[in-house]
């Protein structure tokens, strides 16, 4: 009799053990992911805490989202998490998901093609809302991985890209409804550069990822814009109007079609002659950016990555979790 109480007083013991254990992990646990710090752990009792008069919270912002108290003023803080575990281990202890920059409610990043293994493919998106007021320079922005720490800085790029020559960079200044791809490889042509009406021609011997638009202006218009050279030839006409948009024409051109037609299908009917006749026009830049971090390696886990993009002063404009 006394053997059987002996066991069962083991057993108690080991389950207490057992229970201790467990609160000691969770307490190792909590103060690993910020401890008093977090501001989860003074939210209070609420689950949703009551809004604030004259503050509204979005509907459905629980999930992904928690609020802090700032005297009577409850604020909402965005958290790019699939669930409470997933906040906890991408905000590491001293970490924060608040965006905090003077841009964050005007610039928008997105995946793009950011699990891609090959560099060269690899891109991420930055978008400019149409309601921005203002022209914003991202050059000397950074885009930060939280997973691995590392960092890339936003450089220059070329405002108009000239074929053969050398391509000034400057900062990128951007306006509202932009868009720029931001490559982790390097560029097919050289250079980060910003899209204009001719910037198709690019894509004939080159491969941009993602392809560049082939929106050229029109050869058969651009021969009626030049009679000088093409408008009492017939055969020049004739033979324009079977040459492709966005195309270099690379065949042999029959010698019907005479030696001033030849040189303007050579010369004007290629990219550097289209923004040679183009640049001023009113509709020549695009707002659109392809901008290249010539990195030999991907910089972006394929799965369980965060990307922020940082401002000049290392505030967070915003940031992907995927």
């Amino acid at each position: 009799m006394q053997a059987h109480h002996t066991e069962r007083g083991i057993g108690a013991l080991g389950a207490l053990i057992v229970f201790l254990l467990f609160l000691v992990f969770l307490g190792i646990l909590w103060a690993a992911t910020g401890g008093p710090q977090r501001s989860l752990s003074h939210s209070g009792p609420f689950l949703k805490p009551p809004t604030a008069p004259g503050v509204e919270l979005k509907e459905g912002a629980v999930k992904g989202s928690t609020f802090e108290a700032d005297g009577t003023t409850i604020r909402e803080v965005t958290v790019e998490a699939d669930s409470l575990l997933n906040y906890f281990f991408n905000n590491p202890k001293g970490g924060t998901n608040t965006a905090d920059s003077p841009y964050a409610n005007d610039v928008e990043i997105r995946r793009g093609n950011s699990d891609a293994a090959n560099p060269n493919e690899e891109y991420i998106i930055i978008e400019t809302s149409r309601s921005m007021t203002r022209n914003i320079t991202i050059t000397g922005w950074m885009l930060e991985s939280r997973t691995t720490g590392i960092r890339a800085p936003i450089g220059s790029a070329a405002q108009v890209f000239m074929l053969g020559g050398v391509s000034s960079e400057l900062p990128i200044t951007i306006g509202p409804n932009s868009i720029v791809y931001i490559t982790t490889g390097r560029s097919p042509n050289g250079a980060s550069f910003r899209i204009n009406k001719c910037s198709g021609y690019l894509e004939q011997y080159q491969d941009f990822e993602p392809g560049l638009d082939a929106d050229c202006p029109d050869p058969a218009d651009e021969a009626l814009a030049n009679p000088q050279k093409t408008g009492t030839n017939t055969a020049c006409i004739d033979f324009i109007d079977n040459v492709r948009r966005c195309e270099l024409y690379a065949d042999t051109i029959p010698y019907e079609v005479g030696s001033q037609c030849r040189d303007f299908i050579l010369n004007d009917l290629s990219y550097n002659g289209c923004v040679n006749r183009h640049r001023n026009d009113p509709d020549f830049y695009i707002n659109e950016w392809r901008v290249f971090l010539n990195r030999q390696q991907e910089l972006w886990n394929n799965t369980h990555e965060q990307i922020r993009l940082l401002d000049e002063n290392g505030k967070l404009i915003g940031s992907l979790t995927y």
